[in-house]
């Protein structure tokens, strides 16, 4: 019985050897991820994939991506499903509403988004308001818009001031391994974010923005680039066009760490899963939980598994041990909601259940941010909830998953 238990684990470990051996094999033949450039909605030849982004669309399929056009046709639901990160370059031509909820829908669920304009252009040449412009009329739906001005920096630029380079960065993936960027004889725009949008790349100390708006002044350092998160999705917001285009007048793409940059954004994008912030505070409602990654079996295994499943029944039968008791544990629904203090402008992230009431939320924030004890509202779906109605819960306000709340002192 013994010699036949060995060979039974040499058959195993063998057929986990050639799993290994052959794992990166397989995976080379699996895309990175399926990128989307939208092209029918008026985009210029710089922001082509065939024209001015060709160099970007060869980069990204080196890198393992899979990179297609949409050229005709509204977006909708089932054209973006197939894909991880959808691409909206200055775009001249509006979207319906049915194309931005289908793009809000697409980002929710987890995917990724990326958005490229120039506002200064757009009101130049439309002769439009930059309220108008339909990058920005997608863009609001996550907290983030482009201006009608120009950033302009006297000491740090490519020969003119309203051609800066960019030094200033947050700490992000998108970030990393940079040192300066910048689109190469540009005139870029500044950007104005809010609810969780942060700004990741921006002018330094002297930079400013001007133009028709001057919106940042010096010493307020003007963001160029921002990230924002909606629902398990991301967003990237870029302030200018040329950064990644290569022409017969300019190879941005290869300037600067603007190559690093585009790979940082699409790898970021197109995450599987979603990486939150630490929630920073927690009480006896609001629930602080660790969820451990799910096991991913690659394709491949699957053919083995029964044989090593069988393999090890036999075993189990052979050497008589009954098996351990199986504790199964009920899930708990949770979400992440957000609030946003009227007055810091801080945004804490709570995980909540949808019986949470809104007082347990409001003393949540308050002892996160650590605010005075005194009586406080939340505002949500142009409502707002005082302190006679803090029983009510997240569920029968309407709150959902990735929801902004407003914390305001009661009036």
């Amino acid at each position: 019985m013994k010699t036949f238990l060995k060979a039974l684990l040499l058959i195993a470990s063998t057929l986990a050897i050639c799993v290994i051996n052959n794992a990166s094999i397989l995976a080379q033949l699996q895309p990175k991820g399926r990128i989307l450039f939208d092209e029918a909605h008026g985009q210029f030849w710089v922001d082509r994939i065939d024209l001015g982004y060709t160099s970007l669309a060869k980069e990204l399929r080196s890198a393992g991506y899979q990179v297609l056009v949409h050229s005709e046709l509204e977006l909708t639901k089932e054209i973006l499903s197939g894909y991880d990160v959808l691409v909206i370059a200055n775009a001249w031509k509006a979207y319906s509403s049915d194309e931005i909820e289908a793009i809000k829908e697409f980002v929710k669920s987890g995917k990724g988004l990326l958005l490229i304009g120039l506002g200064w252009s757009w009101v130049d040449y439309q002769k439009q308001s930059i309220d108008k412009y339909p990058i920005n009329m997608i863009g609001r739906e996550f907290g983030m818009t482009i201006n009608d001005d120009i950033i302009a920096d006297e000491t740090n630029n490519q020969g003119e001031p309203a051609s800066p380079i960019f030094c200033k960065f947050a700490s992000h993936p998108v970030t990393s391994g940079l040192s300066r960027v910048a689109p190469v004889k540009g005139y870029p725009s500044s950007l104005t974010l809010s609810r969780s949008a942060q700004a990741i790349i921006m002018g330094d100390e002297d930079a400013y923005s001007t133009y028709h708006e001057r919106v940042y002044p010096k010493g307020t350092y003007p963001p160029v680039a921002a990230v924002s998160s909606y629902g398990s999705g991301r967003v990237v917001l870029l302030g200018h066009d040329g950064f990644f285009a290569v022409t017969e007048y300019t190879r941005s793409l290869y300037e600067y760490d603007n190559l690093k940059l585009a790979l940082n954004i699409f790898d970021w994008l197109s995450e599987k899963e979603i990486v939150r912030s630490p929630i920073i505070t927690t009480t006896q409602e609001v629930v602080k939980t660790v969820v451990q990654p799910a096991l991913i079996i690659p394709n491949y295994a699957l053919l083995i598994l029964p044989i090593i499943a069988l393999i090890g029944a036999f075993a189990v039968l052979v050497v008589r041990k009954k098996p351990g008791q199986v504790k199964k544990v009920g899930k708990q629904k949770k979400m992440e909601v957000k609030v946003l203090h009227d007055e810091t402008k801080k945004i804490v992230k709570l995980e909540a259940r949808l019986d949470n009431s809104i007082g347990s939320i409001v003393e949540a924030v308050v002892n996160a941010l650590k605010l005075p004890k005194e009586d406080y509202s939340i505002v949500f779906g142009n409502k707002k909830f005082s302190k006679d109605e803090y029983s009510l819960t997240l569920d029968e306000i309407g709150v959902k998953e990735g929801d902004i709340l407003e914390l305001i002192k009661a009036r």
